[in-house]
């Protein structure tokens, strides 16, 4: 007893947790215990931990210019969720996604590759060929004419647009919504100017591309005006048609589509020489007007 009364004073005297040896410490982990899962886990908590401030200095300037246009606050997160939402095509999705990253090859990509550095200025303009200049500033034939289309087309379903292209707008347009006179959002009119404007920017980037990189061998060659209309509209025509789809089939973890909804949201657009008596949503071919 009186050794253990010793041993025990003697305690508090005596360290508890003695460091391992440093050839014991393992760094990282092993092959033959690493799993799939584990290793998924370790990669997400490793990009949770670091900030891109780029990314997060655009996605703070979608999130101003949405809410300067249409007074609806929006928040880091509203703005991801946002595409997921079946009402954007994935390819659209994929899109905004990389834009928002900024994991296109433009501009500052290329001033960094020697001989390559004529990549990061815009042949026609001759700035500097970001995202901002391709989808809002370009002169060359594409953006301007497309966004045109998309103002005339909104403005049927009351919804106005500034005069001027709006990247916020563009990258925004999943998360947008349109608030009536009474305060109340107009579903049908949100959910149609969400799918104009996120269609039309895809289509500006294609046409930019098909400009840039297929005809780099020819310059001084662009686009018509009937061939941006022509693209625009098919863009818009096939969206339409995966509408009319979904009101009998519906995608893979997604209820089927009401046919009034569609009917709503489509109905600003419509050829007009389309029998508004029939049942234009079970109909197939081109069905967006003309005139838009």
């Amino acid at each position: 007893l009186c050794s253990v009364a010793r041993l025990l004073a003697l305690r508090p005297h005596l360290p508890l947790h003695l460091p391992a040896p440093r050839r014991f410490l393992k760094c990282g982990v092993e092959m033959a215990s690493l799993t799939q899962s584990l290793a998924y886990r370790a990669i997400t908590l490793s990009r949770q931990q670091t900030v891109n401030e780029a990314t997060a200095q655009r996605v703070k300037i979608v999130i101003d210019e949405v809410q300067r246009w249409s007074g609806h606050a929006l928040t880091p997160m509203t703005l991801w969720n946002s595409l997921r939402s079946d009402v954007v095509e994935p390819k659209v999705r994929d899109f905004i996604w990389k834009t928002l990253h900024g994991a296109y090859r433009v501009s500052s990509f290329w001033a960094r590759i020697p001989g390559a550095e004529q990549r990061a200025v815009c042949s026609v303009c001759g700035v500097t060929d970001d995202m901002t200049h391709i989808l809002t500033k370009c002169v060359a034939p594409g953006q301007r004419e497309m966004w045109e289309s998309a103002r005339h087309a909104l403005l049927r379903a009351g919804v106005c647009l500034p005069p001027t292209p709006c990247l916020g707008l563009y990258l925004g347009a999943p998360a947008l919504s349109i608030v009536g006179e009474n305060g109340k959002e107009r579903h049908a009119a949100t959910r149609l100017t969400r799918i104009v404007l996120s269609e039309t920017a895809h289509a500006v980037w294609a046409a930019r591309c098909e400009r840039v990189v297929q005809w780099q061998q020819e310059p001084h060659r662009v686009h018509s005006l009937l061939a941006l209309k022509s693209r625009w509209t098919a863009a818009l025509d096939k969206r339409l048609r995966l509408d009319q789809q979904r009101t009998r089939l519906a995608l893979p973890g997604r209820r089927p589509l009401t046919v009034s909804v569609v009917e709503s949201t489509w109905e600003p657009l419509l050829d007009p020489s389309i029998d508004r008596l029939s049942n234009w949503v079970r109909l197939s071919g081109v069905l967006v007007g003309r005139q838009v």
